[in-house]
């Protein structure tokens, strides 16, 4: 089934309409999932928050207010679900998710642009510099650039200012330039 918009798409999720509902959940399990994972770095909780947040919604498909963008409703959603399960102690989030997920890599938009003969050497500089990033630029840069999120609706999902959100991208492309140049500037000395 297609929908035109997510307008209509959640007017039918409203009006109590199955096919719709299942239409979402699949439409955007994967990035959900794939999300919850750099932020918490553990697959089950990651899961159980997915499924704890689609079952919420069906339940009160008839009181939630009208939504014009899907996906980024339901990142923050997501996002404020899965915080609040940090902020009761029922999971902690991991330090650097990324870093303990490499495999995760394999399916990104990463494996898109890095190609070529060092591709397994780029993305250890990658992961590395990755590292070097605070939470949340690694986090505005992951819905930047491996979702396609444009500043607002990253904005709406991490609940920050429009300014913030561009100094975080800003400052996290400056960081991992200066970490991915660093090594090759040593290696190039040797």
């Amino acid at each position: 089934m297609k929908y035109r918009t997510d307008i209509d798409l959640w007017k039918s999720l409203k009006s109590g309409d199955l096919a719709s509902f299942e239409y979402i959940y699949h439409a955007n399990y994967k990035d959900l999932f794939y999300y919850g994972l750099k932020l918490s770095g553990k697959r089950d909780v990651t899961e159980d928050c997915i499924h704890d947040l689609f079952v919420q919604m069906w339940a009160n498909r008839e009181v939630i207010n009208e939504v014009h963008s899907l996906k980024p409703y339901l990142l923050k959603c997501f996002r404020r679900r899965l915080f609040k399960m940090v902020s009761q102690g029922d999971v902690a989030v991991c330090d650097n998710p990324l870093g303990r997920n490499e495999h995760l890599l394999s399916r990104s938009a990463e494996d898109n642009i890095i190609e070529g003969e060092s591709v397994y050497e780029r993305k250890k500089i990658v992961l590395s510099a990755m590292k070097s990033l605070t939470k949340r630029q690694r986090e505005a840069i992951h819905l930047r650039y491996f979702m396609g999120f444009d500043n607002k609706e990253i904005c709406a999902v991490m609940n920050l200012q429009y300014q913030t959100i561009r100094n975080l991208i800003c400052e996290g492309i400056k960081a991992l330039r200066f970490e991915i140049e660093q090594p090759a500037a040593s290696r190039y000395q040797s």
